[in-house]
């Protein structure tokens, strides 16, 4: 084995380690920018899916009582439900935070931008069926409900859905 070369190193040059330096800040710069983006994006994704969580808690919340309802009342600023054993649930969203029966039940990092439940019918045709507006409050117990949820820092979504009222439809259909 030839080890000459070794006795005349004398070791790096300036330049070569300018060079190595020079590759080495770049990569670092380059993993630590990727780092960092990875870190944004997860950030991001995390707060829309509580944000998407936010919307399905309230969804939920309303659609549930909804649901089993012996009577449902929609105001512009709040939804009584008062339930089979009489007892009323009064959902609120008064400063942008979602209560119900004055107990708050939103996250205080995400805005109740707007709960919006209509009485809603279905007309079935030869082919199609459309949902549409109620304009008599005797038809079928259909319920679309919308809910805008925002995170005061631009992010917002939205959650449309339609509810059947149980004690609404059958009593609907026995008439």
């Amino acid at each position: 084995m030839n080890l000459s070369y070794l006795k005349n190193n004398k070791g790096l040059t300036l330049t070569e380690l300018i060079i190595g330096l020079g590759i080495t800040s770049v990569l670092m710069i380059a993993i630590i920018s990727g780092s960092l983006f990875v870190e944004q994006y997860l950030n991001r994704w995390t707060g829309s899916s509580k944000l998407l969580d936010e919307l399905a808690f309230v969804q939920s919340e309303i659609t549930r009582n909804v649901e089993i309802s012996r009577q449902v009342q929609i105001f512009a600023d709040s939804i009584i439900c008062t339930l089979p054993s009489a007892r009323q649930r009064r959902y609120t969203w008064p400063d942008g935070h979602f209560y119900r029966d004055s107990k708050l039940l939103s996250h205080k990092d995400f805005i109740i931008d707007s709960v919006v439940l209509r009485k809603m019918i279905l007309h079935s045709g030869d082919s199609v069926s459309i949902l549409e507006e109620a304009k008599d409050s005797s038809v079928a117990g259909l319920y679309k409900l919308t809910v805008v949820v925002s995170d005061g820092k631009g992010s917002s979504d939205r959650l449309e859905s339609i509810i059947k009222n149980h004690y609404e439809y059958i009593k609907y259909q026995q008439n």
